[in-house]
């Protein structure tokens, strides 16, 4: 089993995959690779179904709790390079479905790595220039929405002093400048329960992985309104959308108006071989039309002013 499952992983990181989907019905077990937020599904027949109990045993998961949904991680050496995974498990009376979600993308990248439009990174160093307030970042699954704040975070770093201090669930790329906590409910540690114990610690500019909850929502709008710079990740498609999912989480729309200071939506698309990020950027500018006209203004720089711009710099 261990080798079926670094042959997996090399298979997957060589497809450039995010995430590993693993779904069971009865012994069969069929396997997809997310890239490029697409699904790919794979064809083989030497993983069966038993593959997902190994699963839950190298995630340290409960074994003797089969309905209990669950999430566990574990390490493997593929190729003399560790591989970190994310191992999330859901069962009912006939099916088991699990992803495998992969770290070992999640390197550290300068913001000029991500992509080569001239106009979104002169706007996202912008950004990185912000003093309080909050900055969200949006777009689906692995199209770089962390990735895209550890790179403003660390550019802010590389100018100064601060004291950084994260929150996520799991920690995807670890930073030796910043302060990280992973989330671990079995600890106690949980979005809801640290948040607010986070504000006691001083620190200069915070980072929650992600904004799920109405109690995440709200809290991460309180630590915004306290003087602090705080990043978070939403998953929504556009800057109106990130709007109305905020308020749909319970925040008010006027504490909103007077904290936000930045939103980008990310995508990943492949160009000369390579994948890169293309962003939809909202300054302050863009966000009072927003709010203003509650219907899609016209950003600063839009997916498809983007996207002409990285065809026209292949010429």
């Amino acid at each position: 089993m261990n080798e079926l499952c670094k042959l997996l992983l090399k298979l997957a990181i060589d497809r450039c995959a995010t995430d590993i989907h693993l779904e069971s019905t009865g012994n069969d077990l069929e396997i997809w690779l997310r890239a490029d937020e697409d699904l790919e599904k794979l064809d083989q027949d030497i993983f069966r179904a038993n593959f997902l109990e190994y699963l839950k045993f190298i995630s340290g998961m409960d074994l003797c709790a089969p309905f209990k949904p669950q999430s566990g991680d574990f390490a493997m050496d593929v190729d003399g390079v560790p591989v970190e995974c994310r191992f999330s498990l859901m069962n009912t009376d006939t099916v088991q479905t699990g992803v495998i979600r992969l770290l070992h993308a999640a390197r550290q990248f300068s913001l000029e790595d991500l992509g080569h439009s001239k106009s979104a990174l002169e706007r996202l160093e912008r950004l990185s220039h912000t003093q309080r307030g909050l900055v969200i970042s949006c777009g689906p699954t692995g199209s770089g929405k962390s990735t895209t704040v550890h790179a403003l975070l660390n550019r802010i770093l590389d100018r100064s002093s601060k004291k950084i201090v994260t929150l996520e669930d799991p920690i995807e790329i670890h930073e030796e400048r910043m302060i990280q906590i992973p989330v671990a409910p079995e600890r106690g540690i949980t979005y809801e329960s640290s948040i607010e114990e986070l504000l006691r610690h001083d620190p200069d500019i915070l980072y929650f992985g992600e904004c799920r909850s109405s109690y995440t929502a709200k809290m991460t709008l309180r630590a915004s309104l306290t003087g602090h710079l705080v990043f978070t990740t939403l998953h929504c498609g556009s800057g109106i959308e990130c709007l109305y999912r905020l308020m749909d989480l319970g925040v008010d729309e006027q504490e909103l108006k007077s904290v936000l200071r930045g939103i980008f939506v990310c995508r990943l698309i492949r160009k000369n071989h390579r994948k890169e990020c293309i962003y939809e950027i909202w300054n302050e500018e863009d966000i009072e039309r927003l709010f203003k006209q509650k219907e899609r203004a016209h950003p600063g720089l839009s997916f498809e002013a983007c996207g002409k711009e990285c065809r026209s710099s292949e010429h």
